[in-house]
């Protein structure tokens, strides 16, 4: 088959979750012997077209006053109020260059991973079937609140305004720019927005398929009237040769490792990890990651001999972090939709805490593979980390546990049969 893979943001411009999941999509769909095209916005730099691990990567030229939109959005530590949904050049670029695409290489299906590019690619695209990944739920709701209330609903407009609101009160990061444009915000900002993310709940229902990385996500989406099938991210393939000595030396520790890699935010619990950090101060602790609270985190690795801080870190020496940790923790307040953290770190054989929130328990069994925890619970949380880092035998049992739970339902082998099985059900093959 001839697979478009539509994403908004790859590597080297972002390197979280989705574009993970797309690269290992992508590789996987060309291993098995499909020509695959990945496409995505060129946003600066020498960063061209090219082919890798057997499938193309196609950049497309989005224009100077996206790119530097893009760059501000990128550089700024504050929610700046002009994205992608308002940038008609992105969108124009984007729409054109897909149907060239779609002109030359004939693709028999595309595949779009990203929510800002739905609506460009449903526009651009007719008369080639199209599915969508739901990763998160910024197509459901794109401020967020409601996730981190745990309250799924339809909302009028008002009721969308006062979530954005109260969703940048409690999870955004603050500057005076905030203040001054907030009633600006409200006046035009959120209700393009809230306009925007109907038309592109609009737009999902009219794909040809939809696909949730968990069953968490499909029934949240089921609500707006959103139909789907489950199929998990892949896990990554690859070993970490490198030995677990080497790696606690190129971080500076000894003994036990206790780690959390993500968003330092509060949706991301990560509050509670620096909590944790001034109650449990023999244990060793590696941080890695950026966000609203990093200051405190900066501020914290200075006071605290035990914390070791890392603001960015690539998906390599993300994997060697996991590798050497006894406790790998996921603390997220916000329903996880499939964390990428737990699945990689039981790949490599490290237990996990993780929040009984979202898909986290379609990644680990209770007691079995790791913990499961309350949100928000720091004691709960010291508690499990003290169990687990006094009982080898225990975290022998759950490594291997952990390993075999990839293998049995996140193998690179296992996802791929599941897409293509499905991308042969929408373009009507047998």
């Amino acid at each position: 088959m001839k697979i478009g893979i539509v994403t908004s943001l790859f590597y080297p411009y972002s390197v979280g979750g989705a574009e993970t999941s797309a690269y290992y999509l992508s590789r996987g769909l060309a291993k098995a012997g499909h020509d695959v095209l990945l496409i995505t916005p060129h946003l600066g730099g020498n960063y061209p077209s090219y082919e890798k691990d057997g499938f193309k990567i196609y950049r497309f030229n989005i224009g100077r006053v996206s790119r530097f939109l893009h760059k501000i959005r990128s550089r700024s530590r504050f929610r700046f109020p002009f994205t992608t949904a308002f940038d008609p050049f992105f969108h124009y670029h984007f729409k054109r260059n897909i149907k060239l695409i779609v002109k030359c290489f004939k693709p028999d299906i595309l595949h779009v991973q990203h929510s800002p590019a739905l609506i460009p690619t449903y526009k651009a695209a007719k008369g080639v079937k199209m599915v969508a990944t739901l990763r998160d739920y910024t197509t459901y709701c794109d401020s967020g609140y409601c996730s981190l209330a745990r309250e799924y609903k339809k909302c009028s407009l008002s009721t969308y305004l006062n979530c954005k609101h109260k969703w940048d009160k409690q999870y955004s990061e603050h500057s005076r720019f905030d203040v001054l444009f907030k009633f600006f915000k409200s006046l035009l900002v959120y209700r393009l927005a809230y306009h925007n993310l109907k038309f592109k709940q609009m737009v999902l229902r009219k794909m040809n398929g939809v696909i949730n990385v968990s069953g968490f996500v499909r029934d949240v989406y089921k609500k707006i009237g959103v139909e789907g099938v489950v199929i998990h991210n892949i896990a990554p393939g690859e070993k970490v040769e490198k030995p677990v000595s080497k790696i606690k030396k190129e971080l500076g520790v000894s003994g036990k490792i206790v780690s959390y890699v993500g968003k330092i935010s509060i949706g991301k619990g990560a509050n509670q990890i620096l909590e944790m950090i001034k109650i449990l101060n023999d244990v060793n602790f590696v941080v890695a990651g950026t966000g609203p609270l990093d200051k405190d985190f900066e501020r914290a690795s200075k006071e605290y001999e035990n914390l070791i801080y890392r603001r960015h870190v690539p998906h390599d020496q993300a994997m060697e972090i996991y590798k050497a940790s006894d406790v790998v923790c996921s603390t997220s307040v916000w329903p996880e939709p499939l964390s990428r953290v737990i699945i990689e770190a039981l790949s490599v054989g490290t237990p996990c805490i993780a929040t009984n929130v979202g898909g986290s328990g379609e990644i680990i069994d209770d007691g079995i593979n790791g913990f499961l925890i309350e949100p928000e619970n720091v004691n709960e949380l010291v508690g499990k980390v003290k169990v687990l880092l006094s009982d080898k035998k225990m975290r022998g049992k759950f490594a291997k546990n952990g390993k075999l739970k990839i293998k049995e339902d996140f193998s690179s082998d296992k996802i791929i049969n599941k897409h293509v099985a499905f991308y042969k059900r929408v373009v009507g093959l047998k």
